[in-house]
């Protein structure tokens, strides 16, 4: 019989569940940094989700068009003076100026219209004495009613 002494393999198993022993706190370790690191991810998402729900939300499903421009250092600084000022993005500061602001056509008179204005100058003139005449013709009328009837009935 073979056997190996009583003390020996005592050693042999208290070495054995030395070894069962660090590996199960290991995996308990791996698995508690594992958790750990589970609920400090959930916790980010939520402060992320907190920040971008304070944020403006802008509805743009149908801006497919862009605008570009160029401004020199005085625009932009009163343009930027403008948007802070106001409390809303470049963007939407531009399409509040486009939607409530009216811009009035400027006409510009060459010379080679000149002699297009006279004839418009002389055509209001004329306009503005047979005005002065039909205000003479129903003065009369209406002052001198009784004779005139007739003719203001055709009138």
């Amino acid at each position: 019989m073979n056997r190996k002494p009583y003390g020996k393999r005592r050693k042999l198993r208290k070495r054995k569940i030395k070894r069962l022993m660090i590996a199960y706190l290991l995996r308990a370790i791996v698995i508690l940094i594992l958790i750990i690191m589970m609920i400090l991810m959930v916790c980010g998402c939520l402060y992320i989700y907190e920040e971008l729900k304070h944020m403006k939300k802008y509805n743009t499903p149908n801006r497919r068009r862009v605008i570009k421009t160029r401004l020199t250092e005085e625009e932009y600084a009163e343009f930027s003076e403008c948007v802070s000022l106001c409390k809303m993005s470049q963007a939407e500061f531009i399409r509040q100026a486009l939607i409530k602001s009216s811009i009035c056509p400027v006409i510009i008179v060459s010379p080679a219209n000149g002699e297009l204005l006279s004839a418009v100058g002389k055509l209001t003139a004329e306009y503005g004495k047979i005005g002065g005449n039909l205000n003479q013709i129903a003065r009369c009328l209406n002052e001198y009613g009784a004779p005139y009837n007739v003719l203001s009935k055709e009138v």
